[in-house]
């Protein structure tokens, strides 16, 4: 099954583009990168310049690449291997996708039921 911003989130994330717009550790805010690994917890990319870093996933918020969609996400989404983001899924988390107009460019936000935006 091909990715596309409504179901990135249940593929594995290796091989996409992705910024870190709010992290906890002020020097993470505003790294971008392609995804080459990813761990339960950490997302490992690797910047334009070839340097490798790793970020971790709670408490901090994504911008995901898909083609020529960005996908905003919270680091809670994306938690855990894809087998257990499967299984949250299932027993009804779900997710939902809104479309927000964020500074003239339209970007998809990718939320757990319930949230208010």
């Amino acid at each position: 099954m091909r990715r596309t911003p409504w179901n990135i989130f249940f593929h594995v994330l290796v091989g996409l583009e992705v910024c870190v717009l709010s992290h906890p550790d002020p020097a993470m805010v505003g790294r971008c990168g392609v995804v080459i690994d990813e761990t339960a917890r950490t997302l490992v990319l690797r910047d334009k310049s070839g340097k490798v870093f790793r970020v971790t996933k709670r408490d901090a918020i994504f911008e995901f690449r898909v083609g020529r969609v960005s996908v905003i996400a919270e680091g809670e989404l994306i938690v855990g291997r894809v087998e257990e983001r499967l299984k949250r899924l299932e027993k009804g988390r779900g997710l939902v996708v809104r479309y927000v107009l964020r500074e003239g460019r339209w970007y998809t936000r990718v939320e757990a039921p319930g949230e208010n935006v």
